[in-house]
């Protein structure tokens, strides 16, 4: 949300002032570029795109635009999905969150060739796929989820698939071995997801209320996804 072009003063021509300073982009471009200062990897990227400038609880409260991973508040926006392109290899793997709030999700890595969750043939699939975290991530936001809990278990499934991509590349696997990797980092996801179905249902249906401005947020998205798992 924020012009950097400065030949030609073309910045300075060109900046709508009043969406500059409302977005917060000078604070997102800030830490954005203390990032980009060390040597990256896909792995700190990730780490660069889970970040806050605003701490939490407050995060879920007020929310954040000025964080690279935004969190929705009355006026902002929220980050809905996030990916990192690792295009140093000559099979490059594609990590995914295919759902919102980074710093919640799980990147997962995907292939051109291999179909596999996060990935889906149909939009129908895709948006079941995104409603069914979504509501997880909303139990979360209300405190209805033990946050350190499940943090625990993301970060073990995360950390343990970039673990066996970095085994594969070292030694120069075949892209079917990276296929199984995508298959099996689908699974660990999915069977975290099923310890959380019966409060992703309750969110789903009504039954448990989301806090705060996620309240109506989430009565909308349930009557315009009714149909949708």
């Amino acid at each position: 949300n924020r012009l950097s072009i400065t030949e030609d003063n073309f910045k300075k021509k060109h900046s709508d002032l009043i969406f500059t300073l409302g977005s917060k982009s000078r604070l997102r471009e800030s830490s954005a570029s203390s990032f980009l200062k060390q040597e990256m990897d896909g792995e700190k990227m990730m780490v660069a795109l889970q970040s806050h400038t605003v701490a939490k609880p407050s995060l879920y409260k007020k929310g954040s635009v000025g964080s690279i991973c935004m969190h929705q508040s009355l006026l902002g926006d929220h980050t809905t999905g996030s990916m990192v392109v690792d295009i140093n290899q000559t099979f490059p793997t594609i990590w995914i969150t295919g759902s919102s709030t980074p710093c919640l999700a799980i990147y997962k890595p995907v292939y051109f060739g291999n179909i596999v969750a996060p990935l889906f043939k149909t939009e129908k699939d895709s948006l079941a796929y995104w409603l069914r975290y979504e509501y997880l991530l909303r139990a979360i936001y209300s405190g209805y989820v033990d946050e350190e809990q499940y943090l625990a278990k993301r970060n073990s499934i995360q950390k343990t698939i970039i673990e066996q991509e970095k085994v594969l590349r070292a030694n120069n696997a075949a892209p079917q071995e990276f296929f199984n990797l995508a298959i099996r980092a689908a699974s660990l996801e999915e069977n975290m997801l099923n310890k959380y179905q019966d409060i992703i249902s309750s969110i789903k249906n009504g039954e448990l209320k989301p806090k705060g401005l996620w309240l109506k947020k989430t009565e909308k998205l349930r009557r315009l996804n009714g149909k949708q798992s």
